[in-house]
């Protein structure tokens, strides 16, 4: 079958083998951290575009999702996975579902390819992507599930500031004329305010941006690899468990107590036992207030 393999293939070849490989009904481009496999309906769509380029844009990406996690191989359980990531067209969808992941494995409908296999694409829409590619790496210890949609999403924004886009936290909003950073701190301090009910999708990423504002670039990679070094277990079910380990690890990395954060403000579910666990730490206050930050 056609085959673009990036620093082997020449984008005539490549174009030739479109040509003459006909009789398959897939395509694919191969990088050292990369497989995609379209089909070859999907791959003609957008034949013209620099296929190196594009490869070299989908590394690029990959890069700074490892990064982010921490996988600088400092450690061997800090190396980056054997292997590349799958990134397929896929046919057929269940209904209302759109791009997905599994374990290693991203599906994209043709309708989403647009942004998946172009250049300008995806280097400026490619949020979907850069989004689904993060479930890959999302860390289980402190995801409960309601946490799903939203830690995943450190990621993507990981990807916008590499590729120099504007953050998708900074949308602003054509009713309101607000940032996601404006509205969520507008609600602080409201009556019945609650982290998982009265914020919207982006608005509850705010507080996970605004620790790497507070605490440094490297926050989150330094919380991935003190999880990764530690292991703690936790069923999928155990939600309290799980809100409890977040608020206790960012207290940990961060080297102040975030109670303030995580239960004052930002009306985190965090349970008696998560409170003891945060004062049990010993942590002084932070000398700036995180949840006041933006971008």
């Amino acid at each position: 079958m056609p085959v673009f393999t990036l620093g082997c293939t020449s984008e005539a070849d490549y174009q030739h083998q479109l040509d003459t490989l006909t009789t398959s009904p897939y395509v694919e481009f191969h990088a050292p951290h990369t497989i995609m496999t379209l089909t070859r309906d999907g791959a003609l769509l957008y034949r013209g575009e620099d296929h190196a380029a594009l490869l070299g844009l989908v590394e690029t990406i990959i890069d700074s999702h490892a990064r982010i996690s921490g996988l600088d191989g400092s450690k061997p359980v800090h190396r980056r996975k054997a292997g590349p990531y799958h990134f397929t067209e896929v046919s057929k969808v269940p209904t209302g579902v759109g791009a997905y992941a599994t374990h290693g494995y991203n599906g994209f409908p043709r309708a989403y390819l647009d942004r998946a296999t172009t250049v300008e694409g995806l280097r400026t829409r490619g949020w979907g992507l850069y989004h689904e590619l993060g479930h890959l790496h999302q860390q289980m210890a402190y995801k409960p599930g309601g946490l799903t949609e939203v830690t995943v999403n450190i990621y993507s924004l990981a990807a916008q500031r590499t590729l120099r886009q504007p953050s998708n936290l900074l949308t602003v909003d054509a009713t309101t004329g607000l940032t996601y950073f404006q509205s969520a701190q507008r609600k602080f301090g409201t009556a019945g305010l609650t982290y998982e009910k009265s914020f919207g999708a982006y608005e509850k990423l705010v507080p996970l941006r605004q620790l790497e504002l507070a605490f440094g670039d490297d926050f989150w990679p330094r919380l991935h690899k003190l999880v990764r070094e530690e292991n703690p277990q936790s069923d999928y079910t155990e939600t309290d468990k799980r809100y409890r380990a977040l608020a206790t690890y960012s207290s940990r990395v961060a080297g102040y107590d975030l109670t303030d954060f995580y239960v004052n403000t930002w009306a985190f579910p965090i349970d008696a036992t998560g409170k003891a666990e945060l004062a049990a730490l010993h942590l002084p206050k932070p000398p700036v207030d995180p949840s006041t930050l933006t971008d």
